[in-house]
């Protein structure tokens, strides 16, 4: 996300698939309380580091998208990173599990 765009942004953001974390660190440099979720370990001790160095906090979770207990209206925003590798049928259903941790008025 630009600059701009991250700016007007608030609340709580989930990153999904976010790999070594840029994205979920950038937009914590924005101000917002990330969630950073990836299915890999050693990605998401990256993604620590990252926030580390450069000074922010970012909250991680290990995670597989297609058996994630994707909580019901839990984050005003959903950044989907690197997921476009899940079948049709998983990603079905990772967009229906967007869908359903978005508050009301969510931005996906």
């Amino acid at each position: 996300l630009p600059a701009p765009i991250a700016k007007r942004l608030k609340g709580g953001e989930i990153t999904i698939a976010d790999g070594e974390g840029r994205n979920g660190v950038f937009l914590a440099e924005q101000g917002l309380d990330v969630l950073a979720m990836d299915i890999s370990p050693t990605a998401l001790a990256k993604s620590r580091a990252l926030a580390k160095e450069r000074g922010v906090a970012l909250r991680t979770e290990l995670a597989d998208l297609a058996t994630w207990n994707w909580p019901s209206a839990a984050f005003d925003v959903v950044v989907a990173i690197f997921f476009q590798f899940c079948t049709p049928a998983e990603r079905t259903q990772v967009f229906a599990n967007i869908k359903r941790v978005l508050k009301p008025g969510g931005l996906l």
